[in-house]
This record gives C-alpha cells, structure tokens and sequence, in this order.
C-alpha cells in the first residue's frame, strides 16, 4: 500500500510538520516522493500525540493505493486512541480507525471507519471500493488512488470519498 501524508517531510530526517515531531518508521516502512509505503504485516509509522482535537475540530485526509491484497482481512490505514493497546470498540477509549478490507471472495473490498468521541458515542461506516473479487480488484483498481477526507465539528462531519 502507498499512502500520500503530506504533512510527513522526507528531506532533513522524517518530521511532522504540523505537531513538530519526530516520524519512526516500522518494519520495512519507507517515506518517499509519493509518501508512505508498506509492504505487509509490521510496517507503519508512528508520530508522537499532539493536540489537535481539543475544540472538537480536526480533518483526516489521505490519499492510498492498493497494490496487492495481504493475508488477512484487515489492514489498517490509521489507528489513533487514547490508550494504545485497546479495542477499536471499547467506547471508554476515545479512537479513530479506517481501514481496509481486502476481501479475496466476490463480494469486494471496502474501506472502514470507526470513531469513538470522548461522550462514548460511536460511528462506523464503510465505503465500497468494488463488488469484484481479488482478481479483478488487482486489476481494475490497483492503477488508482483512493482520497478520503473526513471532517469533524461540534456541529456534524462531513465525508468525501473519490
């Protein structure tokens, strides 16, 4: 998988532009022109927690690409809680997930979103990427970019997939 962070910066050693901290890559995790790119099961980034939410505003955005279909059902794309080591439902854990779902069988592939707000209120809610199977996803899709972007307000969200 191939995703575009833009607020990563390769050049000068891996740092986040935006909360100002040191990026660790993981397993065979690379950053390069087009951004992140993992290979399998182990690679991922992390960055250190910084606030951006505490006014009940933020954005997560991404743009990703999917060469090949791993072994296993899921393969997250970003995992941010409260307290690591947790249950992506456990609604005492404030959390975002997304993640992908890379289905070998015919009824396809989809993208998932699960947040849990610091009132424990939950949301969950997936996007089809395609109604075939492995093959014709490896096909068909693996020669596009996917870009999410999600925005979040005391107000409500707001959703774009392309």
């Amino acid at each position: 998988m191939v995703m575009h962070i833009p607020f990563v910066a390769p050049a000068g050693g891996l740092l986040d532009t935006v909360g100002q901290s040191t990026v660790t890559l993981h397993g065979n995790a690379t950053i390069g022109n087009c951004g992140l790119s993992v290979d399998g099961a182990g690679d991922y980034i992390t960055i250190p927690n910084f606030d951006y939410a505490s006014d009940g505003s933020f954005t997560l955005g991404y743009w990703f690409t999917k060469e090949t279909c791993n072994v296993g059902e899921w393969e997250y794309i970003f995992s941010h809680a409260t307290v690591a080591n947790y249950d992506a439902l456990d609604q005492d854990n404030p959390n975002i997930n997304t993640m992908l779902r890379c289905n070998h069988a015919s009824e396809g592939s989809f993208h998932r979103v699960i947040i849990v707000d610091t009132n424990r209120q939950f949301i969950s809610f997936d996007f089809s990427l395609h109604s075939a199977g492995a093959d014709q996803f490896m096909t068909a899709l693996s020669q596009q970019w996917v870009q999410f972007i999600m925005t979040i307000d005391p107000s409500g969200m707001s959703v774009m997939l392309d």
